[in-house]
């Protein structure tokens, strides 16, 4: 029985946690102009085939997960990684 209880109550804090952060990412999109570039992008079909949007595991994965003998620089912008993309 305590079993039962104990994984219901971590499955559940699970599903929220992941809810939580979607909304937050969706968030982040937004503020940022992410849905004025889908946007841009969407109306002009040949720009598509120039620029890729990169999800943040191809990031991680490029920059070796942000590893720190990736760092090219560091400033008020935030700290600039050195990224290998493997299938470009």
């Amino acid at each position: 029985m305590p079993i039962a209880v104990i994984s219901t109550i971590f499955l559940s804090f699970k599903i929220v946690t992941r809810r939580i952060e979607r909304k937050l990412k969706r968030r982040k999109f937004k503020q940022n102009g992410g849905l004025l570039l889908q946007k841009y992008l969407s109306s002009n079909e040949n720009m598509m085939k120039e620029v890729r949007l990169f999800t943040s595991k191809d990031l991680d994965k490029a920059t070796d997960h942000f590893n720190e003998n990736r760092i090219l620089g560091q400033g008020a912008q935030g700290t600039v990684y050195k990224g290998m993309l493997g299938d470009v």
